[in-house]
């Protein structure tokens, strides 16, 4: 009898809070969630979507021990934007990504 190895990923489940559909300028924002069979420190990313449909990274976190992760940024200009939520893949973590949403960006209240 013989077997051979089998190498087995996990699918970590990506969960976001409810996700907001606007922000200001110079506002910091939350946009979090959870990432339920990463361990802590698995890397998570903040990403924008780029013309052509390919996504660049805004932001990086890490995964927390309750499995949550949380980001702030904070918008320096007006815009619309289309973001997602991406944990990569790890050495037996298979990768997993938000559906994308999107983000309007307003400009600054104006000051009293």
């Amino acid at each position: 009898v013989s077997s051979t190895a089998l190498a087995v990923g996990v699918m970590p489940l990506l969960t976001l809070q409810p996700l907001p559909s606007a922000a200001q300028v110079g506002v910091p924002l939350s946009i979090a969630g959870s990432l339920a069979g990463a361990p802590a420190g698995a890397p998570v990313r903040l990403q924008r979507e780029l013309p052509g449909g390919l996504f660049s990274t805004l932001m990086r976190t890490t995964v927390q021990p309750d499995g949550s992760f949380a980001f702030t940024p904070t918008f320096v200009m007006p815009a619309t934007l289309t973001l997602r939520v991406v944990a990569p893949p790890g050495a037996d973590l298979l990768g997993a990504e938000s559906e994308p949403f999107a983000l309007t960006v307003s400009p600054a209240a104006p000051e009293a």
